[in-house]
């Protein structure tokens, strides 16, 4: 579900924030800052630039509104009846208005 995938996105980002927040708390300044710029670091940068991603690409579905394939699972007298179908979810407009707010602020801004 689209709503799970969204949750999954902000934990993995907020697992990367604490991740940075625990390794910068035992280096010494010195330190912290020469392994600033290693691939290390810059993989985290770059899981932060994709989970960004993701979630402004669940903002922007749930702005427009979406459909997604499911299924729906009936029991009539003991027989169990399994049928495929798609799940419309309408725009939202809560999501519209932050969507716009941050992409267009001075258009729709407060």
């Amino acid at each position: 579900p689209e709503g799970y995938q969204l949750s999954r996105s902000a934990g993995v980002w907020v697992w990367s924030f604490l991740l940075q927040k625990y390794i910068s708390s035992f280096l010494p300044y010195d330190h912290l800052h020469k392994i600033i710029y290693t691939p290390f670091f810059e993989s985290i940068n770059r899981g932060k630039l994709i989970m960004d991603a993701k979630v402004a690409e669940c903002l922007y579905k749930l702005a427009i509104g979406y459909s997604q394939p499911d299924v729906h699972v009936t029991n009539c007298r003991g027989k169990i009846t399994i049928t495929e179908t798609t799940k419309h979810y309408p725009p939202n407009v809560k999501a519209c208005i932050f969507w716009l707010r941050n992409r267009l602020p001075k258009k729709w801004g407060k």
